[in-house]
């Protein structure tokens, strides 16, 4: 943004002074007939904005006429000019301390100079150049602000993806956390207890956890898909008393372990509309907490 307002800056600044610089030709090239031949004051043109006189020299002595707010009559000043146009080498260009803009003809016997006052000029290409800054500076400010909720708005987004995943991460290691300790213990009862009943209990709930695990990628595939507001769940009528008993079956040999006694009152034929994978999900959770 710098750049490009920098360079419209320039655009401007340098197509103002070549069409100054144009105007100012045009009226050094109306007023050289007065420097060429004599002409009385009152046809002298008057509808020049700029200020500007012509000096003549003509056997050492110094004439002039024009619209200035100099004065015209002063030797001193005009003898100072001359000089300074005379140091030039250039037959036409500026005079800086001054701002004139000269026009030199003649030899130095006979000589016509024509002087243009191009003051007001430089003074309106200074505030241009003071406007351009201020005017690029407040620019750089409001951009730079802007920028700011232009980069929040950008990231926001990506901030959002990341704390999914986060969430996701922790999620997938609470799902994974709960069969393994389940499959775990019971797989360590297994190897101290006695073929029989229990050992058969035992392996039995080994292999539901087993199951489970095996579809909890899909049920982690289904939990990314809901956090990222995609998917949706299976609802339909189940038997929730059932889904209970099943659910707390594992669960015995790892209160066992942890010296707690696991017991549950659930009402039959207890009937709701939900999700089965889910509400497991929910009650494995909670048992395990």
């Amino acid at each position: 943004i710098l750049v490009v307002l920098t360079g419209i800056f320039c655009l401007v600044y340098s197509f103002t002074k070549v069409d100054m610089d144009r105007q100012n030709q045009e009226t050094m090239q109306r007023l050289s007939q007065i420097v060429t031949k004599p002409v009385p004051l009152e046809q002298l043109p008057q509808d020049v904005r700029s200020p500007w006189f012509a000096m003549r020299v003509s056997g050492g002595i110094i004439t002039a006429v024009g619209y200035t707010g100099y004065d015209l009559n002063d030797e001193a000043f005009l003898n100072e000019i001359l000089e300074a146009v005379l140091r030039k080498d250039d037959e036409e260009g500026m005079l800086g301390k001054y701002d004139f803009m000269y026009r030199r003809m003649g030899n130095r016997q006979n000589m016509g100079n024509l002087l243009l006052d191009v003051s007001g000029q430089q003074e309106s290409l200074r505030a241009l150049v003071e406007s351009c800054i201020g005017i690029g500076a407040a620019s750089l400010a409001v951009f730079w602000l802007l920028s700011f909720f232009l980069a929040y708005w950008a990231v926001k987004p990506v901030e959002s993806a990341w704390n999914r995943q986060n969430r996701f991460v922790a999620d997938a290691s609470h799902e994974l956390k709960t069969p393994l300790t389940v499959i775990m213990t019971n797989a360590e009862l297994l190897q101290t207890c006695p073929p029989g009943e229990d050992s058969r209990a035992f392996a039995e709930s080994i292999l539901t956890m087993s199951r489970q695990m095996r579809a909890l990628g899909e049920n982690l595939l289904e939990l990314a898909r809901l956090d990222s507001g995609a998917g949706g769940m299976a609802m339909g009528e189940l038997d929730l008393s059932g889904l209970v008993s099943e659910e707390l079956l594992p669960f015995e040999p790892v209160y066992f372990e942890r010296n707690l006694l696991l017991d549950s009152e659930i009402e039959e034929n207890l009937r709701v509309k939900g999700s089965d994978p889910h509400l497991r999900q929910v009650l494995n959770i909670l048992l395990d907490n």
